[in-house]
């Protein structure tokens, strides 16, 4: 055939198709998916850090709302330009549909209401064969959208040939992105995922952190705990079921013999201890008052002039260890913990994750 004919309306599936073609719109996405990839692999490495730091959790979720965003970009730009596209037609043309009437016969013959372009095969570069057009790309933004149902008494697969022979460049598929995004998406789900995870689920050790971290209570200070031989502090914070946050504390410290009965004596005087388990109706808001994990005997603290407590929610705990002279202070903050019906030393083990054996 001499010439072939096109007459109908491009659609918005039409526009989405042609601009996924686009070859800057076909680099600036090859772009997002390798900063996609390169974020990604930097994001698991600062989860990682994380999880044994804690440092580094505002940087963790500023990546990968980036890492979102291009996601976001990358997927979605073809259907925000074929928004702008049909915005505009409707500004310059009053109406929602975009007649098409094109002819390619010499030239290539594009008529438009009362306006009539003609185009030069010459200033067509490239061909791209997708779903529902052909793209025939003059430039790395322009081109001429050819819908495959608008042929006229012709077969899309004749007309191939014509536009190859008559512009010298061959027609080539368009491979997209079908699978590089959905992977990039499942990524970006797992990232969150992990994000959450990585922001509610992290401990830190080392005394320095004493003073370094948000502590559950505020009222120890460590210069009035007596003249201690060694002293470790535990840091914990962990999610149940990606949405209850809970916090725990450990600050252990060991004595030389009578430093260490000294200071039994100073928690005797200033603390009081549950002396029973604390029930309400059916439930165990503490399901013991005391209870023992290898060589410590561990009490549940009872409302002072300086702490108040809210049993399950927040609460501390003191451990001794006669054999070894340590004193251990367990904080514990848990807004969404209704009750504590299992064993104590399931509940330090769960909650805690500090040696004591």
């Amino acid at each position: 055939m001499d010439s072939f004919e096109f007459k109908g309306f491009i659609t918005k599936e039409n526009a989405k198709d042609y601009f996924s073609s686009v070859k800057t719109i076909k680099k600036i996405r090859s772009s997002s998916i390798f900063l996609i990839f390169i974020l990604a692999m930097l994001t698991t490495l600062l989860i990682i850090i994380n999880s044994q730091s804690g440092k580094f959790l505002h940087l963790i979720i500023a990546a990968v709302l980036f890492l979102l965003i291009l996601i976001v970009y990358a997927v979605f730009m073809p259907h925000l330009l074929c928004w702008s596209y049909f915005k505009n037609q409707r500004a310059m043309f009053n109406t929602n549909q975009m007649k098409n009437h094109t002819v390619f016969a010499d030239k290539v013959y594009i008529n438009s209401g009362e306006n009539r372009t003609v185009i030069e095969y010459a200033q067509i570069k490239s061909i791209v064969d997708n779903k529902s057009v052909i793209a025939l790309l003059m430039g790395s933004n322009t081109g001429i959208i050819v819908p495959k149902n608008n042929i006229i008494d012709a077969g899309i697969q004749d007309f191939i040939p014509f536009i190859e022979n008559k512009t010298n460049a061959k027609c080539k598929k368009n491979k997209g992105f079908s699978a590089v995004l959905p992977v990039s998406v499942l990524l970006a789900l797992v990232l969150c995922f992990a994000v959450i995870h990585s922001a509610s689920n992290f401990t830190v050790n080392g005394i320095e952190n004493f003073y370094n971290r948000d502590r559950i209570y505020y009222d120890i200070d460590l210069d009035e705990l007596g003249d201690y031989t060694d002293i470790d502090y535990q840091y914990s914070q962990k999610t149940h079921m990606l949405l209850f946050p809970s916090r725990s504390s450990v600050l252990d410290l060991t004595y030389e013999e009578e430093e260490y009965k000294k200071q039994l004596e100073q928690i005797e005087s200033a603390y009081t201890f549950l002396n029973e388990p604390i029930k309400d109706e059916d439930l165990y808001l503490i399901s013991q008052n005391e209870f023992t994990i290898g060589n410590w005997d561990f009490k549940v603290c009872l409302n002072n002039e300086y702490l108040d407590f809210y049993y399950p929610k927040d609460f501390r705990m003191i451990g001794f260890n006669d054999t070894e002279n340590r004193i251990a202070y367990l904080d514990f903050y848990d807004s969404d913990l209704d009750c504590v019906d299992e064993d104590m030393t399931k509940f330090v083990d769960e909650y805690f994750n500090y040696n004591f054996d």
